[in-house]
């Protein structure tokens, strides 16, 4: 979309176009760490990368270019550049802080800043030689090939993945059917209002059939992801790393004889969700809980906004538990006896009970709840919303879900975006999701 601005003054000709432009250019009121402010004489401020002649002022927009007349602009802020920001940021670090260090590492990576963040990986392999994260990352950044996540492991091509695992080469043969039918119906689901991006890959996928194999590689790999307890690190099954688009999921001997992995097609949806949605998964801050939940580290002004962590869950059960059958995945239907059959069960209960989460406390929360003592109430709540909003009531609220997350991902969150989807609270749905998710059954 092409704002075009002739010698008319947008602002006292059209004020309601300025009004509009201010709202998608900041929609929380703050700003970007990288953007200009452009200040106009009337009063109005734009945010967004400008570029200038001698006549006009070019403010590229999140869903458009406006064009100003320079005799229009009072004055333009230029933000830092990025090579500013990290200059700015590596000189507040503590020399010897290996995980702050790869922090910036991988934001440099994301701003394209390769220099910098070879400079910064190659610090902290410096200071701790055997830490595995920055090993990784430096492998990854110059080329080299992965490492195998242990010895005697197969490979198996699957297009946009790369399956490894220590198993026979039937078992990663049987998990390719169920992850490229888990591809085909995540676009299928969400193609016709969010248009998801192509997948380039490969992405490495890790399963292991050992649970211990697993947990001795999660922490060689990626030490900093410290559980507060062991029974807490006991329930690790999988982990997406979305900062290096790598899925690991343990697959005991009850998902392998069944032949549906639901943890590594709830693993890979989240690398979907991030990777073909653009989805950001947002939190106020890092902790150890948003490690456990698979959020990586966003820019500055993302992290002040509401989560939505709700939608990455609730997507990531919602194709994750479903049933695999004749080279299909059966989305919303539950296979009998999996790990989602059991989470419908205990959400059942607690909604009869009176303990689940509320929507409007669901749509707010942050990684904290999820990760908090009632994270098994969160994480089953966000799985029957997201069912119950794009199956319930004969689809009734399907197109605003898919308005909801399409205002997500272009950074509106929390309450206000879903009120923007949907014309009313969460908690005026509440009937309706409860009786939906009290009819569920699992199996055929």
């Amino acid at each position: 979309m092409l704002f075009r601005k002739a010698p008319l003054d947008a602002g006292r000709a059209f004020p309601w176009l300025v009004a509009l432009l201010l709202a998608l250019s900041a929609p929380d009121g703050s700003r970007s760490a990288c953007a200009d402010l452009v200040r106009l004489k009337n009063g109005a401020v734009l945010e967004g990368q400008v570029t200038e002649t001698a006549t006009e002022v070019r403010v590229q927009l999140p869903f458009g270019e406006m064009v100003v007349p320079r005799g229009d602009v009072a004055s333009i802020e230029r933000a830092d550049s990025p090579a500013e920001l990290y200059r700015r940021r590596a000189s507040s670090l503590v020399l010897t802080d290996t995980e702050a260090h790869l922090e910036l590492a991988r934001w440099c990576l994301a701003k394209g800043l390769r220099e910098e963040a070879r400079r910064e990986l190659q610090r902290v392999l410096a200071i701790d030689p055997a830490h595995g994260a920055a090993r990784l990352e430096l492998d990854r950044l110059e080329g080299r090939a992965l490492p195998q996540a242990g010895p005697g492991w197969i490979e198996l091509s699957s297009p946009p993945f790369l399956l490894r695992s220590p198993g026979r080469p039937e078992f990663l043969e049987r998990l390719q059917g169920p992850v490229q039918a888990l591809v085909r119906a995540f676009v299928a689901e969400l193609d016709t209002a969010l248009r998801p991006k192509p997948l380039a890959g490969p992405y490495p996928v890790q399963v292991f059939t050992r649970a211990e194999d697993f947990q001795t590689y999660v922490a060689r790999t990626y030490p900093k992801i410290a559980f507060v307890s062991e029974s807490s690190r006991a329930c690790l099954r999988g982990y997406a790393d979305l900062g290096k688009n790598e899925v690991l999921a343990l697959e005991d001997s009850d998902e392998r004889d069944r032949g549906v992995p639901e943890t590594l097609l709830h693993e890979i949806t989240h690398l979907l969700v991030r990777e073909q949605l653009q989805l950001p998964v947002v939190v106020e801050a890092p902790t150890q809980a948003e490690l456990a939940l698979h959020v990586t580290a966003l820019e500055e002004r993302m992290k002040r906004k509401a989560g939505t962590i709700w939608i990455d869950e609730g997507l990531a059960n919602f194709f994750g538990g479903s049933t695999y059958r004749n080279g299909a995945l059966l989305v919303g239907r539950l296979q009998r006896g999996g790990e989602m059959a059991r989470c419908l069960a205990e959400l059942q209960e607690m909604l009869r009970a009176g303990k689940a989460p509320r929507p409007n406390a669901l749509v707010a929360a942050d990684a904290e709840d999820f990760g908090g003592p009632e994270h098994a109430a969160y994480y089953g709540a966000a799985w029957g919303f997201v069912h119950f909003l794009l199956l319930g009531s004969e689809g009734r609220y399907r197109g605003a879900f898919l308005t909801a997350v399409d205002q997500y991902r272009r950074g509106r969150g929390g309450l206000a975006a879903f009120r923007r989807a949907f014309g009313c609270d969460p908690n005026d749905l509440e009937g309706g999701w409860r009786a939906h998710v009290l009819a569920l059954r699992a199996g055929p």
